[in-house]
């Protein structure tokens, strides 16, 4: 039976090549959708763990998300294991802000209240660049870290500023000196003591470029120290965001949120300050990768469902040359089963050699291999078209198949 399976494909080898290649092309094309589905879920499963999804508190009559001076029970909420929300959360970004009198004993030496200065004149403590917009890229801004230093320091409780370009010219300074000034802090609602001026020494660790004002930036536990001992106010700050550690938790994350902010764009209680899940580009990017993804799954059954119509097809063509034939086997005394069988395994063998060099060139070709599930269903499905083919030749009587015209 095997032997004249193989001496029908010798003879018939333009028949066996078209059918061989067939199969091949059929399942590459199945590795090429396997692949794709394979790129669209690590795609989606990537941006759903790095996309970052910010969080920010406002004031929740007016929406403002600086100037809050929020005390230390709402940074608790952020930065304390006690709170439901903190172990959603990651990169807690604060920000406050004193006023500097002095730099060098030469800048502004009469100023004694903020609205005395005569350009923003401000000592900046901050977690992160992202604690102030005005560090942003997009607002014209850069900054250069001194050899060793990052934007990490600001995260760090270290004696270390950044000063802007212009204040670097007026004081004859650069990076890497050290600088005096004194600060003062601004009215607080927080402490009625009287604000006391606080002198600072800070290592130059950076400069800013493109911010046109007279700020110097430190570190947050920096500037909240320098404030107690200005006027004994405690531990405020006047933005608070940060990012989502675990996207795939948002849900969870706004349920136990609502606990002390009012949750925009969802019902519940009302509080004096809300918190706004920046998450509507991330939805709508998961959205498009769950859609790319259905979309390819779609695609890769309809190409495994079309195997077996193909493989009918395919089988039908290339055995109507052999009607005669078959009547004459028939008419022989062979066993229809027997010619099934034949038939059925040299359209088999053909059909896995063909995929199997398929799977060969594609793993050269991508270093990966076909998902070999789909490999065994494209065979299944194409043999299953050949077999309904056969048997639907198979089954005309011996003289009808003799009377059939070429």
């Amino acid at each position: 039976m095997i032997r004249f399976a193989f001496r029908h494909m010798r003879r018939a080898y333009l028949v066996s090549a078209a059918l061989l290649a067939l199969a091949f092309v059929i399942t590459f094309l199945i590795g090429i959708l396997d692949d794709s589905l394979k790129y669209q879920k690590f795609l989606l499963e990537y941006i759903s763990v790095n996309m970052p999804v910010h969080v920010i508190i406002s004031d929740n009559a007016i929406g403002r998300t600086d100037d809050l001076l929020l005390s230390e029970e709402y940074i608790g909420t952020f930065t304390d294991p006690l709170y439901a929300i903190y172990s959603y959360i990651k990169d807690v970004q604060m920000k406050r802000t004193m006023i500097m009198i002095s730099v060098e004993n030469i800048l502004y030496p009469f100023i004694t209240t903020e609205k005395d200065l005569p350009i923003e004149s401000y000592f900046v403590g901050i977690t992160a660049v992202e604690a102030d917009l005005r560090l942003l890229t997009e607002n014209g801004v850069s900054i250069q870290f001194a050899y060793g230093y990052d934007a990490s320091v600001f995260a760090e409780n270290l004696n270390v500023c950044i000063v802007g370009e212009t204040l670097l010219a007026q004081t004859g300074k650069a990076i890497g000196d050290e600088i005096e000034i004194k600060v003062i802090s601004k009215e607080s609602v927080f402490s009625e003591s009287t604000p006391e001026p606080v002198i600072l020494k800070l290592k130059i660790v950076g400069c800013l470029y493109g911010d046109g004002t007279n700020r110097i930036y430190a570190p947050f536990d920096i500037v909240t120290d320098a404030a107690f001992k200005s006027d004994g106010s405690p531990v405020i700050t006047e933005s608070l965001s940060a990012t989502i550690s675990d996207n795939t938790k948002i849900a969870e994350f706004k349920k136990a949120a609502q606990k002390y902010y009012t949750i925009k764009g969802m019902e519940g209680p009302q509080y004096v300050y809300a918190l706004t899940v920046h998450d509507d580009t991330y939805n709508k990017t998961i959205a498009v990768g769950e859609r790319n993804i259905h979309i390819h799954q779609i695609t890769l059954v309809i190409v495994l469902v079309l195997s077996s119509l193909i493989g009918f097809a395919a089988c039908l063509l290339l055995t109507q040359r052999r009607r005669q034939e078959f009547a004459v086997m028939r008419s022989l005394g062979t066993k229809k089963r027997h010619i099934f069988i034949t038939v059925l395994l040299e359209q088999s063998l053909l059909s896995v050699a063909g995929a199997v060099f398929a799977v060969v060139i594609y793993l050269y070709i991508n270093k990966d291999w076909i998902e070999l599930v789909f490999v065994l269903i494209f065979l299944a499905s194409f043999i299953f078209g050949v077999a309904i083919a056969l048997w639907r030749v198979l089954s005309l009587q011996v003289m009808r198949i003799m009377l059939i015209k070429e």
